[in-house]
């Protein structure tokens, strides 16, 4: 194992350091989001909750019976779990991008240890 952390240099480790950090503020730029009243309102109180019921209700209205709607209507409640994914998504992987740089800034400090 140590010859592989040798085959890292510093600036590998900062280049994914970079590249964790731009992940992470796009998780705070989500959590930021999360925290405005209006996007509540508008996307998680009015998108991810009252569109699913009012397209569950849609369903089983016999006017929109035929297959083409019944398609229409699940393909919009997919997207709504779509979309809660991808912020989902966001959330975890900026999670992981601060444990890569916890990770990162440790190794080298290691890698600065060894060389002196």
């Amino acid at each position: 194992m140590r010859e592989a952390q040798s085959d890292v240099t510093i600036e590998d480790i900062n280049i994914q350091l970079e590249d964790a950090r731009a992940i992470i503020r796009e998780a705070d730029a989500l959590e930021r989001l999360f925290n405005n009243p209006d996007f509540n309102m508008v996307i998680r109180e009015g998108y991810f909750k009252n569109e699913p019921a009012r397209l569950v209700e849609m369903k089983a209205t016999p006017a929109m019976s035929s297959e083409a709607s019944q398609t229409a209507i699940l393909k919009q409640i997919d997207g709504i779990g779509a979309l809660q994914q991808y912020f989902n998504a966001r959330f975890l992987t900026g999670d992981m991008a601060r444990d890569a740089i916890f990770d990162g800034e440790a190794q080298i400090d290691e890698i600065s240890e060894e060389s002196y």
